[in-house]
């Protein structure tokens, strides 16, 4: 499976367990496989900017579909649930009382460092984690018929505890919402580019997979902007050389589009040169 990191638009502070693989950046833990935290976070705020006209959570990114129609608190956490240094993404809603509760959980496995997602729920199958680090299910399948469970994440899996003794002491969980990231984001969210700034190493590495195929180009990026479409537009600002005696050594703008995870490989959409 071909990797490639996406930007980054949110930052947390993540460290891969040492389990004898090589250690990762916290870049690169948060962001590492062919689906990125990043392309999730993505995903959910542009389908609240745009009404989710044309997208399906739960058959495009396997989400949960109460995304679609839920209140506005609707966010996301970053908690070390389990213990073993690796936080966990905790997507759901916190409602005006302050009861949170999550719909959606992913964990990094420790030694591939692959995002692993543990379960996904919605308006009538919810999680709740305990002070203690359990996940408590709570769910009906009718109204007569409703159920509780509870699980640990050991080894990047979700396992049952049939034994263990429900809490109902929640655990504390910081909430950022998606209304809170879009209005960070702004004109990024909008449609319009971001202000040019250094490129990231995740944003330089996507460059150099992509322009390194091309035969009798050299390109070194020196800034980049960004615009979140359906996937990610990478404008760069360049410094390059093709041989030619009128442009070369000179400078470009090149566009590199990534498109949502299962839709394509990142490509070079525009490349205009800079007298």
């Amino acid at each position: 499976m071909k990797k490639i990191k996406s930007a980054i638009l949110i930052t947390a502070a993540m460290a891969l367990a040492s389990c004898g693989s090589p250690r990762l950046t916290k870049e690169e833990v948060i962001d590492y496989g062919e689906i990125g935290l990043s392309d999730i976070m993505s995903y959910i705020v542009v389908g609240y900017q745009t009404n989710w006209e044309d997208m399906d959570p739960a058959e495009e990114m396997k989400l949960s579909s109460v995304y679609r129609y839920n209140s506005p608190y609707c966010g996301f956490a970053q908690k070390d649930i389990n213990g073993d240094g690796i936080p966990e993404l905790l997507i759901g809603d916190k409602f005006e009382d302050g009861t949170t509760v999550i719909y959606d959980i992913y964990t990094i496995h420790p030694r591939t460092a692959s995002l692993i997602h543990l379960a996904s729920g919605g308006e009538r199958d919810r999680f709740t984690i305990s002070e203690s680090g359990a996940i408590i299910e709570e769910g009906s399948n009718s109204a007569d018929d409703s159920f509780t469970k509870a699980y640990r994440i050991k080894k990047g899996k979700l396992v049952e505890q049939k034994t263990m003794t429900l809490e109902n002491c929640p655990m504390d969980l910081e909430m950022q919402t998606f209304e809170t990231l879009a209005r960070r984001s702004g004109q990024q969210l909008c449609g319009g580019y971001t202000e040019e700034r250094e490129p990231s190493d995740e944003e330089y590495q996507l460059f150099r997979s992509v322009t390194d195929s091309m035969e009798g180009m050299s390109f070194t990026p020196l800034t980049v902007q960004t615009q979140v479409v359906a996937g990610i537009n990478y404008r760069f600002y360049c410094r390059f050389s093709d041989g030619s005696e009128e442009y070369s050594p000179g400078h470009c703008w090149l566009t590199i589009y990534k498109p949502l995870p299962g839709q394509g490989e990142p490509k070079v959409t525009s490349f205009e040169k800079v007298k």
